[in-house]
């Protein structure tokens, strides 16, 4: 019978986890079973290696209470080793190893641990071979209780899934050929995939960063009126009042620019500024009147824009809207006019 405690043990499993791992790489290496396989991994997947039933049974609970989605498995240490063992043994990302009944740290112990240590998956280990000290490195923690480890886990569980999500996102970047760079960022953000760019953020992207040309990703999707993705990127902490480099346009200038009346009320309604000015010195207001959007001069009044602020030709909105005889926006900002 093949055991944990057998020295032969992983000389016989080893080649088996190595072909598996193969086998899984290879079947999900066109960009569509990529994508497929990386979109729907992304709870953090458990083994848990003991031979206490009931110590067994309660961390899985442990870790379901902190996230009900988690894949967890579970091998006892003291069974037959199958490949149904080696195959869960590829697939975990986090371990949590209690090696009950193993006197001394011994070569298959080694062997399951440099696995691993090899794909850098945290374990989590009641087993004193590290009290003295180790030069294992970062990714095995010792524990003297099971009580310590999953009060451990427990505590930094929102953190250890973010790491998780972190790494998988980099890898379903890097496997379906997607440069990690803001340059790449923004052309998904301007196509409105937001399932990408939920990754790049994940991944580490910065969510204000911006292209080569200075625009930051609100600005893009905005151009490009992208209404949900613009709604995702100020979720998810996007600088509503960011001015690009290129033009000095808001977001909210922007979307005035581009006649959007939905976007230039989604981005009032989020608190965007008013009364700003861009490159040319021009209010969003004079861009609005340029254009004949009575609509959106109604809105950018009524939510403080100010019809007398003049640019750099020493004209206002509401004077350009008298001088090109547009008179029903005249009409409508004569309330609002001062001067």
């Amino acid at each position: 019978m093949c055991r944990w405690s057998d020295s032969n043990w992983w000389q016989a499993g080893r080649l088996k986890i190595i072909q598996s791992s193969f086998f899984y790489i290879r079947a999900f290496i066109s960009p569509l079973f990529v994508t497929y396989f990386y979109l729907i991994i992304t709870a953090m997947n458990w083994l848990i290696i003991a031979h206490d039933a009931e110590k067994t049974k309660e961390l899985k609970r442990t870790l379901l209470l902190h996230d009900s989605c988690a894949e967890v498995n579970s091998i006892d240490s003291g069974e037959k080793a199958d490949d149904s063992v080696l195959l869960l043994i590829s697939k975990a990302d986090h371990c949590i190893a209690l090696l009950e009944g193993i006197p001394e740290f011994t070569p298959d112990v080694a062997s399951v641990l440099g696995y691993f240590l090899g794909k850098k998956v945290p374990v989590y280990t009641t087993f004193d071979f590290l009290s003295a000290g180790s030069r294992i490195g970062g990714f095995v923690k010792y524990f003297p209780t099971v009580e310590l480890l999953a009060e451990d886990i427990g505590g930094n569980y929102k953190k250890l899934a973010q790491i998780q999500r972190k790494k998988e996102s980099f890898k379903y970047l890097f496997r379906n050929g997607i440069p990690f760079t803001p340059a790449c960022f923004a052309s998904f953000v301007a196509k409105g995939k937001i399932d990408v760019c939920r990754k790049y953020l994940d991944a580490g992207m910065d969510v204000n960063t911006r292209d080569g040309e200075g625009t930051p990703m609100l600005n893009i999707a905005t151009r490009s009126e992208r209404m949900e993705c613009i709604s995702w990127l100020l979720e998810n902490g996007a600088d509503i009042n960011a001015v690009s480099s290129d033009r000095g346009y808001t977001a909210l200038m922007d979307a005035v620019w581009r006649g959007n009346e939905d976007i230039t009320r989604l981005l009032i309604e989020r608190g965007s500024k008013m009364n700003t000015v861009n490159k040319e010195g021009q209010t969003m207001l004079v861009l609005a009147v340029g254009a004949g959007r009575e609509k959106i001069c109604r809105m950018l009044v009524e939510h403080g824009e100010n019809p007398d602020v003049r640019d750099s030709m020493g004209m206002s909105a509401y004077e350009y809207a008298k001088l090109f005889k547009k008179n029903d926006i005249v009409g409508l900002l004569e309330k609002y006019h001062k001067q």
